[in-house]
């Protein structure tokens, strides 16, 4: 399997993503000022993972059920905010300024 390790441009690899989200606005939101708020939520072991080690391990040892139980009595991984980041924001018809394009609207 071949796996992506960006480079940083400096000779090291980048440990870290940037990602872009966009969504739409409730109309009530009209333009101006606000705030944005966005927290980071990380959950390290999945139901769907839990199930799939244990339909593979079905039939050949009880390892697949010993991560089930061990999953469940640990309550099922359960997710951790890893950040929070409040910002000021500004709306412009309908949308956020975006950075890239100098502050314009998208």
């Amino acid at each position: 399997m071949d796996y992506l390790i960006p480079d940083d441009g400096a000779g090291g690899y980048r440990d870290y993503d940037e990602v872009s989200y966009a969504f739409t606005l409730p109309s009530a939101f009209t333009d101006g000022a606000g705030k944005a708020f966005v927290r980071l939520v990380y959950q390290p072991t999945t139901k769907h993972y839990v199930e799939i080690r244990e339909q593979a391990n079905a039939g050949k040892s009880d390892r697949g059920a010993k991560l089930r139980a061990t999953w469940e009595a640990t309550g099922k991984a359960a997710p951790f905010v890893v950040a929070e980041l409040t910002t000021d924001v500004t709306l412009v018809g309908g949308t956020l300024p975006d950075p890239a394009a100098g502050g314009r609207a998208a």
